[in-house]
């Protein structure tokens, strides 16, 4: 919850300016590993644990509470960028890694 208290702090500079914060999380090889998940199995529908996925959804609200417009999650995954899109009011898209389980 560190981490999220800090993010929440900085998108919270940004928004209160007027600026949108497009914000981004995702999910790389080397933080796939740090979770024992292989991260190529995972992108093509491999289960996650519990504790990644809930890290990843408390991010993203921290993110819209604190005033993003916009969540970019780089390497989602079907699993985990299913469960932040559902958990969020705000368009989740996602680049790399990205798919029909995100809003673009």
């Amino acid at each position: 919850m560190i981490a999220s208290r800090r993010i929440r702090s900085e998108a919270d500079m940004d928004a209160g300016d007027g600026i949108p914060v497009f914000a981004q999380i995702g999910i790389t090889p080397q933080t796939a590993k740090q979770h024992g998940v292989d991260y190529a199995a995972m992108m093509k529908g491999a289960s996650v644990p519990d504790t990644m996925t809930e890290q990843l959804v408390a991010q993203a609200l921290a993110l819209q509470a604190a005033g993003a417009a916009l969540i970019d999650f780089q390497g989602s995954g079907p699993v985990a960028g299913a469960a932040v899109a559902r958990a969020v009011k705000i368009p989740v898209i996602g680049g790399q890694g990205g798919g029909p389980w995100l809003d673009g």
